[in-house]
């Protein structure tokens, strides 16, 4: 059965919606809270897996930002990356509500220049990632102007309306899943790039 995924991280909170063609639908929410194991291993939102000593805040409004976000006193990461894994943490927490041919589409805030945009998008190309549409708050309907709790579901399941029905726009959308299971990454991510020192250079 088709079905649509909407991706929404802010600062106020993350949300994954899954809605399907027969009109179900299910929400992930968590905190946008990164918590890191020294392996690279990424958690969203909720208390620290045992083994993620790094919890790292703050990465949603740093997109952009060269200088990175700083973990532990120790090496920068670009803001973007960490706001990729977080999406790649919602895509993983939803993976058991999927069936079907999928679509994913991750919100950014309409204020976004497009040097911010390109940026999480090469990160997530770089994880992956590739075929997480990136659109604009701007660009969904029913979306509430304030920055309630209630946004960032809403948000998600605005994308989630606007990926099902492209996916429903396909000859994919009418026709069963397919039992063929495909690899997402050629790339190896599993070290995630630190921003260089200025210092060094």
């Amino acid at each position: 059965m088709a079905t649509g995924v909407g991706l929404h991280i802010a600062e106020n909170g993350c949300a994954a919606a899954i809605v399907r063609a027969n009109g179900k639908s299910h929400f992930v929410l968590r905190e946008p809270v990164l918590h890191m194991s020294d392996e690279g291993d990424a958690a969203l939102g909720g208390e620290a897996p045992p083994g993620h000593n790094h919890t790292i805040t703050g990465f949603v409004a740093a997109v952009g930002d060269p200088a990175g976000i700083t973990v532990d006193d120790g090496a920068a990461y670009r803001a973007e990356d960490l706001f990729a894994t977080a999406l790649f943490c919602l895509i993983d927490l939803s993976a058991e509500y999927l069936s079907g041919p999928t679509e994913f589409f991750a919100t950014h805030p309409a204020r976004w220049p497009e040097q911010q945009v390109r940026a999480l998008r090469e990160a997530l190309d770089y994880l992956g990632l590739r075929s997480v549409a990136l659109i604009g708050e701007n660009e969904l309907p029913d979306v509430p102007a304030d920055d309630s709790a209630d946004r960032a579901r809403a948000c998600a399941e605005s994308a989630a309306r606007a990926a099902l029905a492209t996916v429903l726009d396909t000859p994919a959308g009418t026709t069963p899943p397919d039992p063929i299971t495909t690899e997402n990454a050629t790339l190896d991510t599993i070290v995630m790039p630190a921003v260089p020192d200025p210092a060094t250079q």
